[in-house]
Formats: C-alpha cells, structure tokens, sequence
C-alpha cells in the first residue's frame, strides 16, 4: 500500500514537472531573430576581416621596401613594377601605390 508521504512526493514532483512546461502561443515560437543584430554581427565580422588584410599588407610594407632597395642596387634602378619583385601573392598588388621614379610604396587611401 502507498504511504501518505509517497503520495505527497508524487504530487509535488507532477506539480513541479508539470509547471515548467507550459506551451507558448503560436506568435513568439514563430517570431524571426532579430535582423538588425543579425546584420550587425555580419557587419561587424565583415569589417574586422578588412582590417586584418589591411594589416597584413602594412605589416609586409618594410619587406616590400627591402626588395626595392635591393633591386635598385643591384640594377642601379627602381623596378618599373612591383610584378618584377617576389612579392607573396597572397599580397595584393591593387591596394598598393608604388612610383617607380622614387621607388616609394605605401597603401593606396
């Protein structure tokens, strides 16, 4: 036979289990996220890897030069462009100015 005390312990934990898992209405189970954050986290994400590459070619700007310089020693000339250097080409050439009168580079504006 149940006891009095295991009956209350039953009750309470159907209480308990049953409370918790009331249903919501049909409106905020199919409510969308919120675009604006999703589009600012895109966003966001999209400018940081700008400014990584933007990095990485300043960060390479002093090895550039360095072949420059080498180059016009030993040629007694600037290259007339920078495809005549061992650049990595995983640096892009179009987001540099390079003059070939001066042998100056720097990152376009």
């Amino acid at each position: 036979m149940v006891s009095k005390k295991n009956v209350v312990i039953m009750l309470f934990s159907l209480i308990l289990l049953t409370g918790g898992c009331t249903a919501k209405d049909d409106e905020s189970i199919n409510e969308p996220a919120d675009e604006n954050a999703l589009e600012e986290y895109s966003s966001t994400l999209l400018n940081s890897l700008s400014k990584a590459k933007k990095a990485k070619v300043q960060a390479s700007l002093p090895a550039i030069r360095l072949q420059i310089n080498r180059f016009q020693q030993e040629q007694g000339r600037y290259p007339d462009s920078l495809e005549d250097l061992s650049i990595p080409p995983d640096i892009p050439r179009a987001v540099l100015d390079y003059s070939a009168e001066t042998g100056e580079v720097s990152l376009k504006q």
